[in-house]
């Protein structure tokens, strides 16, 4: 109740639970430290989450929470409308998988999406997978080399990821 002193409310603003990295945390490291992150929220006046899950989780361990979903401002909000209005029908048609592939659940999905493409045969039907964003050069492998239809772009300047946005017939994102 220190804090009461300091302060008349505490908010928990989770962006993350850490334990639900397993990329960042020891093995058999997260179920204590999901605990210590479950007491620390409780003890707050008001939670926000940023997340569908991380509510869920939360609101299963008995914390109310606010969940705050995201609504891009408005300046980002008509520059996407505007790529919307202006995509043209790729040819030959093709998919962006987008993502930072330094974060590595995000890199670990990308590479799930590229054996699904080979998997599946995709090239086979005309289909081109562009891939780009942020540190995709580690995906460029012998195995990811050997996927017939799939263009690496690397790392994109804003202008050529908007090139990329509106030339495209949709995009590919994964999230973990």
């Amino acid at each position: 109740e220190f804090r009461r002193v300091l302060f008349r409310s505490v908010v928990g603003l989770c962006q993350n639970i850490e334990a639900l990295n397993r990329w960042q945390i020891a093995p058999g490291g997260q179920g204590p430290l999901l605990q210590k992150e479950v007491e620390c929220l409780r003890a707050c006046d008001l939670v926000v989450t940023i997340t569908p899950e991380e509510s869920v989780l939360l609101t299963n361990h008995g914390i109310p929470v606010h969940f705050l979903r995201y609504h891009p401002v408005e300046p980002v909000a008509a520059r996407l409308r505007q790529l919307r209005a202006a995509r043209v029908r790729a040819t030959p048609p093709s998919l962006l998988l987008l993502g930072s592939a330094s974060n590595h659940p995000t890199g670990e999905g990308m590479r799930a999406a590229l054996r699904a493409w080979d998997k599946l045969g995709m090239a086979a039907l005309g289909v081109t997978l562009r891939v780009g964003g942020h540190g995709t050069e580690c995906l460029r492998d012998a195995q990811t080399e050997a996927v017939r239809g799939v263009k690496f772009l690397g790392t994109l300047a804003p202008e050529a990821l908007e090139q990329e946005m509106a030339s495209t017939l949709g995009l590919l994102c994964h999230q973990e």
